[in-house]
């Protein structure tokens, strides 16, 4: 089992004891890399004390460098803690000993049960498990990801290597131990098939995305684009849109209903996602960050005022804007939908005023409306931008 890795580099090992990452580390030992070893005792098993005491012996027998943490375990899915207090262990030691890479024992078996678990969580970008990944910054390496569970025990039985048998992968409540406990009777002639499945739908992915990329810019995508896809790269687009929120990953169930509102809910609207929103514009649908739009500007004569949203210019024609001597001083500010102006005879809403005007969501929130001194609403735009050159709207498309 040649590992096929940079002998001139550094590598931390991530070494539990089981029989996957004694084998790796035996390994990197007899071929000759220069590594260290991180272990984390979680305290959540009986014999994890036990286990520490041998991973030290051990270090200290084969003179390797080693790193140990301990953590409690309080509440929550403990499969995401130790995950995360693992990796940050480990990250903290990549960064302080200028470690250049970090290397796990996952090997065939870990592969499919990931892309099982993928296929009942909901869509990735990429099914199983990559032979080179980042994670918490820092770079990951899996070198075994071709060699199954069973070569690497009989590796360490045949060599003598004491191991340990992690008794909570038998439990069944977690997901990943469900589908282990499938997998038991597999040959490795079965895993190398079931490889061979995941890489085709990897291409197939691949290929999907490469359409998608082309038709998703800056977390958006065009209406008609999204509404001609098929279901499955409807939620291939919003999974990819999604991606942009820090931790969050987007589940197929919610993508389907997110899907069906787009479909049967008419006009702009928007969905709340925490400090994000999904936006269906008029022409396109679109993930922004929450951004507070309000403003005020005041104007004491006539001129010409501009800030990010809005430009007027009072001077070229005052009599458009309803302006009379005592109009001063001005205040431009937000329009409401519930707003009020007077058009010729009758006083319309803002909300159908910009209804009418094709005006998108992200625009109705600053868009503008004149007061006079008195708080008279005096003038809203009828349209975005006006050909004379009196008053522009301006486009704010708060890309993420």
């Amino acid at each position: 089992m040649k590992l096929d890795l940079d002998l001139n580099k550094k590598y931390l090992l991530g070494l539990s004891m089981g029989s996957d990452s004694l084998a790796l580390f035996y390994l990197l030992k007899k071929q000759g890399y220069d590594f260290c070893v991180a272990h984390v005792n979680y305290h959540h098993r009986k014999e994890a004390d036990e286990e520490t005491e041998a991973l030290i012996k051990l270090c200290k027998q084969n003179n390797i460098k080693y790193f140990i943490k301990h953590s409690y375990y309080d509440k929550g899915n403990f499969e995401d803690f130790a995950r995360n207090v693992r990796y940050e262990f480990f990250a903290e030691i990549i960064n302080s000993e200028k470690l250049d890479y970090l290397v796990v024992a996952h090997n065939l078996n870990d592969l499919i049960e990931t892309y099982y678990l993928q296929k009942r969580r909901g869509l990735v970008s990429y099914y199983g498990l990559k032979r080179e990944t980042i994670i918490k910054g820092i770079k990951v390496l899996r070198p075994l990801l071709n060699v199954s569970k069973r070569k690497l025990e009989e590796y360490c039985l045949e060599n003598n290597y004491q191991f340990y048998v992690d008794k909570s992968n038998f439990d069944t409540r977690y997901s990943r131990n469900k589908i282990r406990q499938q997998m038991k009777d597999y040959s490795d002639d079965d895993l190398k098939k079931m490889v061979l499945s995941i890489d085709g739908e990897n291409s197939r992915l691949l290929l999907e995305d490469e359409k998608l990329n082309r038709i998703i810019k800056n977390n958006a995508i065009n209406l008609a684009d999204f509404q001609n896809l098929d279901e499955e790269n409807q939620i291939r687009a919003l999974f990819q849109i999604y991606q942009c929120i820090p931790g969050y990953i987007l589940k197929s169930g919610k993508a389907r209903d997110l899907i069906e509102k787009i479909s049967k809910k008419e006009g702009p609207f928007s969905h709340d996602e925490g400090d994000y929103e999904l936006i269906k514009d008029i022409d396109c649908l679109k993930l922004v960050k929450k951004r507070n739009y309000n403003y005020v500007l005041q104007v004491s004569s006539l001129s010409k005022v501009e800030n990010e949203y809005v430009c007027f210019d009072f001077i070229v024609d005052p009599k458009y804007f309803y302006l009379k001597d005592d109009s001063f001083p001005l205040t431009i500010t937000n329009a409401l939908p519930s707003d009020k102006v007077r058009i010729g005879k009758i006083n319309k809403k803002v909300k159908d005023i910009l209804s009418e005007s094709h005006v998108p969501l992200l625009m109705r929130r600053y868009y503008p409306k004149v007061i006079d001194r008195y708080g008279k609403i005096i003038f809203v735009p009828r349209s975005i931008v006006d050909k004379q050159g009196r008053y522009i709207v301006k486009k704010i498309d708060d890309m993420l």
